[in-house]
């Protein structure tokens, strides 16, 4: 409005007041009034003001914003231009931007253990980078947590900062595998053990003649397993140590001189000690037991206990020679030591009166050939009596005879013997059953003064000498084969071994050219001498399913059969000398 003085107290009323003079109105003007606006861009709220035009705002107290520092008012929301409360004048409606400055945190990582990261600066509600993932030996990396308890996993693609802050990383321990390996000992169970754990103690194990002595971490059996303080970082193999058990090996000489006794280590060779000595006997080897039935071979055979080996002997052979001077000759015999020679038949001598054998030639020591046994090779003596003849004339009156002097009794022989002179037999191995036999008429040899020791023996053959050495008993009655004739001069020794069960024959037939194996030979012998049979063949190539393995088991059992190094070769044809050897073992049981 208009008013009559400057001081703008007296209003001028156009409808009432009157000029009276010349006078000056003076207008009264009242100022616009503006708002003013605060826009805090998410920070606490600003009340808006309402300011006359030309006047200045009130500066507000500063607004809030987490995490955020206040950095001014605007008048652009681009924040270019700063509002300044001391200068600015208030044209019009007004909104002043707040400004602020996003704060900046620290976010550390706890890697527990593992690799270190490095610490991020990171500002307020901005996403942590994911850092590469830490390691740690024996662990995987299980994630980042936002407490020390691990039960909050941060979220890189959508966590966001808002102080600082600590991450932690979690880890799970690995587990891996110990092995164990026994080295030939009873199997020990694998576990399974977390990183830096220790390993069970397991049971021991246990090795057939060995002691345990521990677990070592190499194959090599240098390092060993500490159980109280080892810790397992990988997987693992542990090897077991073993110490052989040591047995002692005694020898039994048999009467021979006496063999050291040995410490050997389990499955370990014995040392073929020097062979001992016997008189009159030679060495053949070591057994395993008493009645020599199974070879020691040094060579393959190992020791899993105390042992006893027993020596084996062979008699030495020696010659006994028999000197009649002058009267009919009497063949040489080979006699075993310590056996007794076989009484020959008397010789003859024209005119002489036999008076028996002696040691001497003085005739001062007489030969007993129930008493006296052979030590040497030796010559026996006979001692001859003049035979005196008394011419009686023709008397007139007959005059009483003169006694005549009674004869030396001569020694009653023990057995028949055939003396045979074989020329195919000197130094054989079987020279002195060959005699003993054939000096019991066993056996006589063929026209040409051969025996042929290793000419196959045929069934014929084997039943002419059956029923030459036994007092065989039919039990049965007599078989009837159609390969032996009536006029064959094998018939009445074929029936008689038939009658008695000693051979049985085939579909009606017996053979009697077939050679004789080994194993029919067992049969025919365990028979023939009523041998029990029983027990187990230990012969390599006589497995318990064979036919004849009851019958070879009893010839061992008896002493009658040795084999050669482990094996019997029952398929193997008899050789003559072989099966009169046979027969000298069972003649002698």
């Amino acid at each position: 409005g208009w008013y009559t003085n400057s001081g703008l107290t007296t209003v001028w009323n156009f409808g009432a007041d009157l000029v009276k003079g010349d006078m000056t109105l003076y207008a009264k003007w009242t100022a616009n009034t503006y708002t003013v606006s605060f826009l805090s861009n998410g920070g606490s709220a600003v009340a808006a003001q309402t300011i006359a035009y030309d006047d200045k705002v009130a500066s507000p107290a500063n607004p809030s914003k987490a995490g955020h520092t206040f950095a001014g008012w605007y008048t652009n929301s681009g924040l270019t231009t700063a509002w300044n409360f001391g200068t600015g004048l208030v044209k019009e409606n007004l909104t002043l931007y707040a400004k602020w400055t996003a704060n900046t945190y620290k976010v550390s990582f706890q890697s527990n253990g593992g690799s270190a990261v490095a610490a991020q600066t990171i500002a307020y509600d901005g996403k942590i980078v994911s850092p590469t993932n830490p390691s740690k030996a024996g662990h995987t990396f299980g994630g980042w947590y936002t407490n020390s308890g691990l039960t909050t996993a941060w979220n890189f693609g959508t966590g966001l900062v808002k102080g600082n802050m600590t991450l932690y990383a979690k880890w799970t321990v690995e587990t891996y595998t110990v092995s164990f390996q026994s080295n030939g000992g009873s199997a020990i169970a694998v576990q399974t053990i977390a990183y830096d754990g220790k390993v069970a103690s397991p049971t021991n194990p246990s090795k057939a003649g060995h002691t345990f002595a521990g677990w070592y971490t190499n194959s090599g059996l240098t390092t060993a397993w500490n159980f109280g303080t080892g810790l397992v970082k990988e997987n693992l193999t542990l090897y077991a140590k073993w110490t052989a058990n040591t047995y002692k090996v005694s020898f039994q000489s048999n009467g021979g001189s006496a063999v050291a006794a040995q410490t050997i280590a389990y499955d370990g060779k014995i040392a073929s000690p020097t062979n001992p000595s016997k008189a009159g006997h030679t060495f053949v080897n070591w057994y395993k037991d008493e009645k020599l039935t199974t070879l020691w071979v040094f060579a393959t055979d190992v020791v899993t206990e105390e042992i006893t080996l027993y020596a084996g002997w062979d008699k030495e052979i020696y010659t006994v020679r028999f000197e009649t001077t002058g009267g009919t000759e009497i063949i040489d015999q080979r006699i075993a030591f310590e056996e007794g020679a076989v009484i020959p038949a008397n010789p003859k001598k024209s005119g002489y009166t036999f008076a028996g054998w002696f040691k001497d030639e003085d005739f001062t020591l007489g030969w007993n050939f129930k008493t006296d046994v052979v030590t040497a090779d030796m010559t026996l003596y006979a001692k001859w009596s003049k035979t005196v003849y008394v011419e009686t004339p023709e008397p007139i009156i007959e005059p009483e005879p003169e006694p005549e002097p009674e004869p030396i009794p001569e020694e009653e022989p023990v057995q028949n013997v055939c003396p045979t002179r074989f020329t195919d037999i000197s130094a054989h191995w079987a020279e002195n059953a060959i005699r003993d036999i054939a000096g019991r008429c066993i056996i006589i040899g063929y026209p040409d003064g051969e025996f042929k020791p290793n000419a196959p023996l045929i069934r014929a053959h084997v039943a002419v000498m059956l029923t030459r050495a036994l007092e065989l008993s039919p039990n049965r009655p007599s078989n009837s084969f159609n390969d032996v004739s009536n006029d064959s001069p094998y018939d009445e020794a074929i029936s008689k071994a038939s009658q008695a069960g000693i051979f049985e024959g085939t579909n009606g037939y017996f053979y009697p050219d077939q050679q004789l194996t080994r194993a029919q030979m067992a049969k025919i012998l365990v028979i023939a001498f009523n041998l029990p049979i029983g027990g187990k063949s230990i012969f390599q190539d006589v497995p318990h399913t064979h036919w004849a393995s009851p019958y070879i088991a009893a010839l061992e059992s008896h002493g009658l059969t040795l084999g050669e190094d482990g094996y019997y070769k029952p398929e193997e044809p008899v050789t003559r000398a072989q099966f009169v050897a046979f027969m000298y073992r069972a003649l002698h049981l």
